[in-house]
C-alpha cells in the first residue's frame, strides 16, 4: 500500500505541474494571437487569410456572438413574419438531469425510454489539490 501512496503522490505532483504548464501555454498562445491581430487587424465578421513569403498561412477570424436580452420582445415584434424569417429557433433536447432521475426512480419507464437513448460514459475527470489549496473548478 505504501508503494501505491508514493506513486499517487508523485502522480499528483506531475498532474499539478502539467496543469500549470497547460495554463501557461494557453496564456502564451493567446498573447501571440493578440499580437498577430494587432499587426493584421481583424474583421468584425468574416475571415482574412494572409500568406507569408515562406508559404505560412495565417487566418484571422472575426465573429459576432448574438444573445437575446429579451427574447419575449423579439418574438412579439416578429410575430407576423414567416417562419423562415423569424430570428430565433426553438430547440428540443433531452433533459439529462430528468433522465438520470427516471433511470434511478422509475426503472419501468427507463426501460421504455432506453430503447431510444444512447448512453455512454463521459470522460472521467481528475482533480488534484494540495493541502491548503481550494478546488477552483478548472
Amino acid at each position: 500500500m505504501k508503494n501505491t501512496e508514493a506513486q499517487l503522490e508523485a502522480l499528483s505532483l506531475a498532474w499539478i505541474e502539467a496543469k500549470t504548464e497547460e495554463r501557461n501555454a494557453n496564456a502564451k498562445r493567446i498573447g501571440v494571437e493578440e499580437k498577430i491581430i494587432e499587426i493584421l487587424g481583424s474583421k468584425e465578421e468574416g475571415r482574412e487569410t494572409v500568406t507569408l513569403d515562406n508559404g505560412t498561412q495565417i487566418v484571422v477570424i472575426g465573429k459576432m456572438v448574438y444573445k437575446a436580452d429579451d427574447l419575449d420582445s423579439i418574438i412579439e415584434v416578429t410575430h407576423g413574419l414567416q417562419d423562415q424569417f423569424k430570428p430565433y429557433k426553438t430547440e428540443t433536447k433531452l433533459d439529462e438531469s430528468k433522465i438520470k432521475k427516471i433511470r434511478t426512480f422509475q426503472p419501468a419507464l427507463w426501460r421504455q425510454l432506453a430503447l431510444y437513448i444512447t448512453a455512454r460514459p463521459a470522460k472521467t475527470g481528475v482533480v488534484v489539490t494540495l493541502p491548503g489549496d481550494e478546488y477552483d473548478g478548472v
